[in-house]
């Protein structure tokens, strides 16, 4: 299954996610950003030793980021996946949004918005007008 890289991220409420000049942000930024993440910090294995990315990592994080910039729709392999997905949840500890919608995006199933309650049955009641979305934009960082 092909994969469009460039689909902006989209926020709870369905709207996209923007940069500081009100840009789309495509989820291929979320994903370069995970895999150019590097630990650091003491090496729990090797006491006195700062973590470091191995010449493995390096090679796969360059490999999988090659292929994403490739095409705007690219095929993944599973393992490739699971390795986007675990270095954009470490890049981005305290921004669920941005996790989740890399992990919907990367397992086919959407970026999915759940439908607002209240919005509905305000919608319901009134035939004359389309609701409006009655929670405020959401900032994220990352």
């Amino acid at each position: 299954m092909k994969i469009d890289v460039t689909q902006p991220i989209k926020e709870y409420d369905g709207r996209d996610v923007v940069d500081a000049d009100k840009n789309p942000v495509p989820v291929r930024t979320a994903m370069l950003n995970g895999l150019a993440y590097h630990p650091s910090g003491p090496d729990p294995d090797n006491p006195g030793q700062q973590l470091h990315m191995t010449t493995e990592s390096r090679e796969q994080r360059f490999a999988i980021s090659s292929k994403l910039w490739s095409k705007s729709k690219v095929d993944l392999s599973i393992k490739e996946k699971a390795f986007i997905i675990d270095w954009v949840n470490a890049a981005y500890p305290d921004n669920p949004l941005i996790c989740g919608r890399v992990k919907q995006v990367l397992e086919g199933e959407g970026q999915s918005v759940p439908e607002n309650e209240d919005s509905s049955a305000e919608a319901s009641n009134d035939t004359t007008s389309p609701s409006k979305p009655s929670s405020p934009r959401l900032r994220h960082s990352g």
